[in-house]
């Protein structure tokens, strides 16, 4: 269940930092943890299936949700802008 969210934090952290600067990469992940932990549970108290912290370690859903997460966030980070310049660089030498 750790390796499960860590996966999903580190995509909403790579994902805010390309949108806001690598400096500012923490909001992302602290604003979902907010939404996340505010409106994550039913009036039942149960946990719905995009709350990818709380949910037991073998549901699928949560695991494919953070594995997207995760996989959005990395093409972000090989995207940016520096990264481009940087790859067309290395091709031009």
């Amino acid at each position: 269940m750790i390796a499960r969210s860590w996966l999903a934090w580190t995509g909403l952290a790579l994902l805010s930092g390309m949108w806001l600067g690598w400096r500012l990469a923490w909001t992302g992940p602290a604003l979902v943890a907010v939404i996340l932990f505010y409106w994550g549970t039913s009036r039942q108290g149960e946990y719905f299936w995009w709350e990818f912290t709380a949910r037991p370690g073998d549901d699928l859903a949560s695991l494919l949700l953070s594995a997207a997460i995760l996989a959005i966030g990395l093409g972000a980070y090989a995207a940016t802008p520096w990264r481009r310049r940087l790859n067309s660089w290395r091709r031009s030498r």
